[in-house]
């Protein structure tokens, strides 16, 4: 896991000096262990020790009895937070072996990290981007990197190390196959009619009752519900399981090339049906059988419309609504098979929130039919000169309008804009904002010419040597990103200090617009409070400093040519160093103040929110009135957002843009090539869903475009800042199962020799250039 946690994802936390009150109260072990990090930060020896000395003094005997007390990781953010004392003094001791690291002393470092290892290893720690890591685990981890020759005895504690041991762990089959059906089913669209009845469609007490169940085993075929026996009569099944192929974990097999095993495996699994059949439908779209991998994707809406899973956040996963954007991303992607989906639609009431107790299932399971030809033919697309506009917000040169079909459109002196945005913060390898050495992009100009790095000075690793060859000239990101069709960058206002000319340079001659954001106290960032407990939506002082933010922002740069609109926060309802989680009304209650205030500054741009997914997304709608655009962060998968446009019409009836998307270029087990593909295929699934859902296509017509996130892989994400590091940091919907944040630009830097200058240009990168130009 992650083993430094100071900041935030892209910028170094300002957070404040602690009161001389502290000298007469005891400091929480919170309080303290932020400090430590912030002076280890800054390399201030004396005083990383001065803190987490008094930490350890302060806590130690609580941490103790605590770590005493378990027999196994905590695993909810409750029970992990309720041992603060185990978790901050394990902490102390770690940042006590780093900074002995720094100085050289690795005699002293081993020791203190042992002193985590073996007296505190069921301590976890926060890490703001969104996960706990396990501190034991790094201190071994730092061991072993430090005397790779040492023997470590193991720790007392259960799973600090399996991560790293594969041992008792099943290898899954790597023997490249096929799928081989003995039964594909007789019928390539199901006629459900004929073997069972649709019942109250369209309510809570939806359902479909099978009346000939043979019938339509016959008709799904193998695999598909409920056909459930027919692969243990498939001869390939009996000569996988005499092999052996199948006893490997049933998730290792969704990355095994031995596609034959996995099917079965899946096929067979014991997991809850839903989730069962959209696994089987993903193996077997890998396979190239679309027809069947439709069948078993509508065969969840059919029978298992509210089924889920959960994520590795332990937010639920709604699969029939997975499965219905599966349908479509594979009918978008095979126009040849010539079906469409009719009609289809799996409403969750209650479903923003992560109590799937309360849910309220309303299904449409529509149909799946062949389309007619000569209907598609002749069909016409409305254009907007044909429709009135029904509402408008905005009174400046940038508003939005709705249509009377209801669809949206961003104007910008009076044309349509459409979002073609990346966020850019190109970082040289070796800067870390966990060691206090981020430096602002938008000043730095390592070789000295006068110019900024990345914007002028990058050039085009062309054959990948790691060199800048004599054909290599300059090029700038700026005109790279130009060429590749970007329009729009996000951009934050603080903590560091924008670069105005920069930015008038980037609108003027590449004419690339800027969002220009405030974190509105995420990461405790404008509210002038610690990181913990971090910013409180119900304090008055808070959102006052939060207000001036604001205010400072708007009133610093609503005259500059360049700003398309305000953006308010990054994903604040997830909680982390702010309580937008757990007091939602108040978080959106105060955003909805901030765009009021805003637009009494600047009556010229909107005002948008970046939210995390759809979390709270009811309430948001109830308590924003005035906010104009629904922004957010969303990592679904390859197939796009699923339901999240139509859910946006439905609780707030306002515009929606994708605020942060993207995938890594690293798979475990694919070649560069392979994962670069893998990447671009994931980008082009994401950007055609953001098409599909503009104004006038096919979709809702609410989408205003996306932010890709990102244009260049940032390296200190995971571990060492020196490291392209290929660990895995969280599961996900990515090529191999997981997220790999080191990974995530458009392009590449190389083996980090010539960084901030180098840039290796993905496949991605190229399919936005075609997409977008």
């Amino acid at each position: 896991m992650k083993r430094v946690i100071t900041l935030l994802r892209y910028y170094v936390i300002t957070l404040i000096i602690m009161s001389p009150v502290w000298a007469q109260e005891r400091p929480t072990s919170g309080e303290l262990i932020v400090k430590a990090w912030e002076v280890h930060g800054k390399k201030d020896i004396e005083a990383t020790f001065r803190y987490t000395q008094q930490l350890i003094d302060l806590y130690k005997e609580e941490a103790d009895r605590q770590q005493a007390s378990l027999k196994a990781f905590p695993k909810s953010k409750e029970e992990i937070e309720a041992v603060a004392a185990l978790n901050d003094v394990a902490t102390a001791y770690f940042i006590q072996g780093e900074s002995y690291r720094y100085q050289g002393k690795i005699e002293e470092a081993i020791k203190a990290f042992k002193t985590v290892i073996y007296q505190y290893c069921y301590a976890q720690a926060w890490d703001p981007r969104g996960w706990f890591w396990k501190v034991a685990l790094a201190a071994w981890e730092s061991v072993v990197k430090l005397n790779p020759n040492e023997p470590l005895p193991p720790p007392p504690c259960q799973g600090v190390v399996e991560a790293k041991r594969e041992e008792k762990k099943k290898p899954v089959s790597q023997i490249p196959t096929k799928i081989v059906l003995s039964d594909p089913g007789k019928e390539e669209i199901v006629d459900y009619n004929k073997y069972g009845e649709f019942k109250d469609v369209g309510t809570k007490n939806y359902r479909y009752i099978i009346k000939d169940q043979e019938g339509l085993s016959a008709a799904v075929g193998e695999g598909i519900f409920p056909n459930t026996t027919a692969v243990r009569w498939n001869p390939e099944f009996k000569k996988v399981k005499k092999e052996k192929r199948l006893e490997a974990d049933q998730w290792d097999f969704l990355q095994s090339p031995d596609l034959q095993a996995a099917f079965f495996k899946w096929a067979t699994s014991t997991e809850p049906q839903g989730v069962k059949l959209f696994y089987t439908g993903l193996i077997l779209e890998k396979a190239g059988l679309i027809k069947h991998a439709l069948k078993c994707y509508y065969a969840i809406v059919v029978h298992f419309p509210g089924s889920y899973g959960w994520t590795y956040w332990h937010t639920p996963w709604y699969v029939g609504q997975a499965a219905i954007a599966k349908i479509k991303h594979l009918l978008r992607r095979n126009p040849q098979l010539g079906y469409k989906l009719v009609d289809a639609d799996i409403k969750i009431i209650n479903g923003y929130d992560n109590n799937v107790a309360n849910d309220i299932v309303i299904a449409h399971p529509g149909r799946l039919v062949k389309a007619n030809f000569w209907e598609k033919l002749i069909s016409k697309k409305i254009k907007r000169e044909q429709l009135s506009i029904k509402r408008r917000r905005g009174k400046g040169k940038v508003y939005l309008v709705q249509y009377e079909n209801g669809h949206w459109e961003l104007m910008v002196d009076g044309k349509p804009y459409f979002i073609r945005g990346i966020t850019y913060a190109p970082t040289k390898v070796g800067q870390s904002p966990d060691e206090g050495t981020l430096g602002n992009w938008m000043e730095e100009d390592f070789n000295q010419n006068g110019k900024i790095d990345g914007p002028y000075d990058a050039f085009v690793d062309k054959n990948r040597n790691h060199k800048q060859d004599a054909d290599e000239t300059a090029v700038g990101d700026f005109q790279l990103m130009k060429e590749m069709g970007v329009n729009t960058i996000r951009l934050y206002h603080h903590p560091y200090k924008p670069n105005k000319e920069l930015l008038r340079q980037l609108y003027d001659k590449y004419g690339i617009r800027v969002i220009m954001a405030d974190f509105l106290g995420k990461y405790a960032l404008g509210s002038g409070a610690p990181w913990n407990p971090g910013t409180d939506y119900n304090n008055e002082e808070h959102k006052r400093n939060m207000m001036e933010s604001v205010t400072h922002m708007v009133l610093e740069f609503k005259d500059e040519p360049y700003i398309l609109f305000w953006l308010l926060g990054n994903e604040n309802v997830y909680g982390y160093a702010c309580n937008a989680d757990k007091y939602p009304e108040a978080f959106f209650n105060f955003a909805n103040e901030v765009a009021l205030k805003i637009k009494m500054i600047d009556p010229e741009h909107p005002v948008a929110i970046c939210s995390g997914d759809i979390l709270y997304l009811d309430k948001f709608g109830k308590h924003c009135p005035d906010i104009d655009i629904f922004g957010t962060n969303a990592y679904r998968g390859e197939y796009g957002f699923g339901r999240l446009w139509q859910s946006v019409k439905e609780e707030a009836d306002i515009a929606v843009f994708i605020t942060e998307f993207g995938c890594p270029a690293y798979a475990q087990g694919k070649s560069e090539e392979e994962a670069e593909e893998l990447q671009a295929q994931y980008h082009l699934g994401s950007w055609e869903d953001i098409e599909a859902n503009r104004a006038f296509a096919e979709g809702v017509g609410n989408s205003l475009g996306g932010i890709v996130f990102e244009w260049l892989d940032e390296w200190w994400k995971a571990y060492d800042p020196k490291v392209h590091d290929t660990r895995p940091l969280w599961a996900g919907p990515f090529p191999d199962g997981y997220m790999h944040e080191e990974w995530l630009g458009l392009c590449g830097q190389g083996n980090g020799s010539l960084s901030p200058f180098l840039r290796q240009l993905r496949k991605s990168y190229y399919m936005y250039k075609n997409k977008w130009r």
